[in-house]
């Protein structure tokens, strides 16, 4: 049996507590969590302030210029704030019920945020802190995947668990299609997909404005042409279509 297929219990960190969590996800076998594909992408490329519009989602990265402070109201409610500040412009970043932050946030260091901007007040409304990994792309576009989720499991932990799978056993992906189909239509191999898919480095504002999940039978592919479709084989009666086309 090709190792794919084993139980995702093979990879470091997944016992029997997280078994359950991830079969609500449809995950069993490493390659159920390899073909657990994002549902969405965020542009976390950092962003210009004077570029960008109201109410608009954006990454800013600049220094720390006030320590952050902690607000407590109503029930359960907290508010972390901070300026920033970016070249000769200086904001406010607000982060509701997040108080946990507080730690990642040091007067005097650069930090780069990724949030939700509110034109009028000149404040960065903060949704997560980014690390240098996710900001510092050399290929210059970046582009963070969103998985589904459950209450027991974060977005976090599915990506640490696709970056292990795909280290592990990224060379034991199979390939679906015919290679006569692959090169006529000028689709990627599914091994190069499933990384695509994951960790797209390509043009992110051309080429991946919409990406539908690969299903798990031969029989279906991805397109991310122009409106991007899942589209069964036997239907396409020779359309060009692509498999997140790199060239």
């Amino acid at each position: 049996m090709n190792e794919v297929f084993q139980s995702v219990q093979v990879l470091p960190g997944v016992g029997p507590k997280r078994l359950e969590p991830l079969a609500e996800l449809g995950i069993e076998t490493v390659y159920d969590l390899l073909t657990h594909f994002p549902f969405r992408y965020e542009d976390i490329q950092i962003r210009d302030v004077q570029s960008i519009m109201d109410q608009e989602k954006v990454t800013l990265k600049g220094l720390v210029a006030t320590q952050p402070v902690v607000s407590y109201y109503g029930f359960k409610k907290n508010r972390l704030a901070f300026r920033m500040a970016i070249d000769l412009q200086v904001i406010q970043v607000a982060f509701f019920n997040q108080p946990y932050l507080k730690d990642k946030v040091v007067q005097g260091e650069e930090i780069a945020i990724y949030g939700k901007w509110d034109a009028k007040r000149s404040t960065l409304m903060g949704m997560k802190i980014l690390s240098n990994r996710n900001v510092e792309d050399e290929e210059g576009d970046q582009v963070e995947a969103v998985y589904r989720t459950n209450k027991s499991l974060k977005q976090a932990t599915i990506l640490k668990l696709v970056r292990t799978a795909m280290d592990r056993f990224e060379d034991k992906i199979p390939e679906v299609l015919p290679q006569e189909l692959t090169v006529s239509h000028h689709l990627m191999g599914h091994r190069d997909a499933v990384r695509a898919m994951h960790f797209p480095k390509m043009n992110w504002k051309d080429r991946v404005r919409s990406i539908s999940s690969s299903t798990r039978s031969s029989s279906y592919i991805n397109c991310a042409c122009n409106g991007c479709v899942r589209s069964d084989i036997s239907k396409q009666k020779g359309k060009r279509c692509c498999m997140i086309m790199l060239s």
